[in-house]
């Protein structure tokens, strides 16, 4: 596992985040007024040390106009309610072991001393922290506090804690946490390198119900960006190794027309047609030679459509079908192939849609608007010196700055940002958030 090297520092509050506890068993006091008796400012000073817990209930009884011992019995009910989530504690004690020495982990909590023992108390494994202290918000102009991640179930802490350099993260459940932490203090490059090479081979599309559907164009999408054949597979689950690597060699020395479905098609109709994106895609990633390919593209002319002349969708004539994310491929092909002048309507068509936003609806083969921008960004990136192509680079790098900060799907966000790259226009904000959606797994 590949982490930042320089020494990183977590400060862990424990109430509400290791520890937690309930008004579930109270009935001393109803919960408002419980809380109205832990908000108080008596109490905010019995948790500083300044007072002793019996003059603070004393205190706080005459402000509230509660027994004391009402008060400390309801304090009692709600102390056995104390529970410790050993999994999280788990969880840190194999992040600690994965960065080897470099990460220290300190517990911290705003409550009386008295409480704090207690904690100890319930907790075994207490080696774990390498030191602890309460209230650390008033030592956080310790040395190099960049150095540090400062960890709260309060908003208004994690803040305190930012205006002094560290990097803060709300606590808002266990899984959340850990997600969080290995994305600060690992190279996420690295960690999603590692997950893909884990798990070759298996990277195909997937429902929203988790089933996985064994798709090509996944794989040629990937292998477009990571140039890595290791990883991909156009063949069945039940293929061999050898298998695997004979179908993507025959990809690289001869063209013929894809299906999207590897194997029987799935959610759809019992046969399906090839289609142009698949064929497209796949020319583009493994780029056979022009003579074998040429036929090919061929057959993209001949399968425009009666009305409008575009080239369709599918190799199918029972499916007139029509779309301008998947025209942006055709024309990426034909210029690959240094046959532009044969899709010029395509071009002119797909430079209408973005000038005119036609795509913020995304198409019914695309869910969003980012993929189209991500292969028009493509075809620019490709085709420095085709005037018609260049004409276009302005107007998207205009559309790409519209669409940057959006909280899309992964796969949204991905494709913007390297559409962004490509075009030189700044995405840094998405950047962080695709980093926050990365998995523990890395993926």
């Amino acid at each position: 596992m590949y982490f930042q090297a320089q020494p990183r520092i977590l400060i862990l509050d424990l109430g509400d985040v290791l520890f937690h506890w309930t008004t579930s068993a109270l009935t001393a006091l109803s919960p408002s007024t419980f809380h109205a008796v832990v908000l108080s400012p008596t109490w905010g000073e019995l948790e500083c040390g300044n007072i002793s817990e019996d003059v603070a209930l004393k205190l706080i009884g005459e402000e509230l106009s509660l027994d004391p011992e009402k008060i400390r019995e309801a304090i009692s009910q709600c102390r056995k309610t104390l529970s410790v989530d050993l999994d999280l504690i788990a969880d840190l004690a194999k992040l600690k072991e994965e960065m080897k020495g470099t990460l220290k982990i300190y517990a911290m909590t705003n409550i009386a001393r008295d409480d704090f023992t207690r904690l100890k108390a319930t907790l075994s494994g207490w080696s774990l922290f390498d030191g602890e202290y309460t209230h650390v918000l008033e030592r956080l102009d310790s040395p190099n506090p960049k150095s540090a991640i400062f960890v709260d179930d309060k908003v208004v802490n994690v803040t305190a804690a930012q205006s002094f350099g560290m990097q803060g993260i709300v606590f808002e459940s266990a899984g959340a946490l850990m997600r969080e932490l290995r994305n600060l203090l690992f190279d996420p490059v690295m960690r999603a390198r590692q997950y893909m090479a884990a798990h070759a081979h298996e990277h195909h599309s997937q429902l929203e119900d988790g089933k996985q559907i064994r798709d090509s164009f996944s794989q040629f999408l990937i292998y477009d960006e990571l140039h890595d054949v290791s990883i991909i597979s156009l063949s069945p689950a039940t293929a061999s190794a050898m298998e695997i690597r004979k179908e993507i060699t025959h990809a690289t020395t001869e063209a013929k027309t894809w299906n999207y479905f590897i194997g029987p098609p799935w959610g759809t109709t019992s046969t399906f047609p090839d289609d142009v994106d698949d064929t497209a895609y796949a020319l583009l990633s493994f780029s056979p030679p022009a003579a074998s390919a040429n036929p090919i593209l061929d057959r993209f002319l001949v399968n425009r459509h009666s009305r409008d002349g575009l080239v369709q969708i599918y190799f199918d004539k029972t499916r007139p079908r029509v779309c301008p994310t998947v025209l942006v491929n055709v024309v990426r092909v034909f210029y690959h192939y240094k046959r532009g002048s044969d899709v010029r309507k395509e071009l002119q068509h797909v430079g209408n849609v973005l000038l005119n936003r036609g795509y913020v609806n995304g198409a019914a083969q695309y869910l969003s608007a980012e993929p189209f921008l991500f292969f028009f960004a493509r075809l620019v990136e490709a085709n420095p010196d085709e005037g018609e192509i260049q004409y276009l680079r302005a107007p998207l790098m205009l559309r790409l700055r519209e669409r940057v900060g959006r909280h899309d799907d992964s796969f949204a966000v991905a494709t913007r940002v390297l559409a962004c790259q490509a075009m030189g226009v700044w995405a840094e904000s998405d950047v962080s958030y695709l980093k926050k959606l990365q998995e523990a797994d890395g993926g």
